[in-house]
């Protein structure tokens, strides 16, 4: 007589480990994690919910509207050219963020960006105020730190 229990045992076992390699693929970190919750503590009922409804499936129009934005974006990227992108001269610590960016952006570093850290929080209140006056939408700043919001920004006139 075969001994079920542990032919269910194994069968659980089996699901976990696979599904422990198969859901992280292709899914933010807190979906997998979810996923992986549930199939770890009731790996049928868990492989039967993900089998419904889990899987990372893309409709054909979405991913023709997919390849057109991609298209788009190399067309604009052509035109752009060379001729205004830039090695920026970064710290050694920052030298890998523009591969980073020209990698998840397919766009290369731009001439004519800047970029400050202020760490003086009297100084950053100064120098924002012009841009939080001018605003045409709305500002908000919260109190005990520096974060604002700025909606359709004007630079500053005069």
């Amino acid at each position: 007589m075969k001994d079920w229990s542990l032919l269910y045992l194994i069968s659980e076992w089996s699901i976990r480990l696979v599904m422990f390699v198969y859901v992280p693929q292709r899914r933010s970190t807190a979906a997998a994690r979810t996923w992986l919750l549930f199939i770890f503590l009731l790996p049928w009922p868990g492989l039967l919910l993900y089998w419904l409804f889990g899987r990372v499936y893309l409709p054909a129009h979405r991913i023709k509207m997919q390849e057109r934005a991609f298209e788009f974006a190399h067309r604009a990227q052509q035109q752009i050219g060379e001729r205004v992108t830039v090695d920026p001269e970064l710290p050694a610590v920052f030298k890998f963020v523009p591969g980073l960016v020209h990698k998840l952006g397919d766009f290369g570093t731009l001439a004519g960006n800047h970029v400050e850290l202020l760490t003086d929080y009297a100084e950053t209140i100064r120098l924002s105020r012009p841009f939080i006056c001018c605003s045409t939408s709305f500002s908000r700043m919260r109190p005990g730190g520096v974060w604002w919001m700025l909606w359709k920004m004007r630079p500053p006139v005069g």
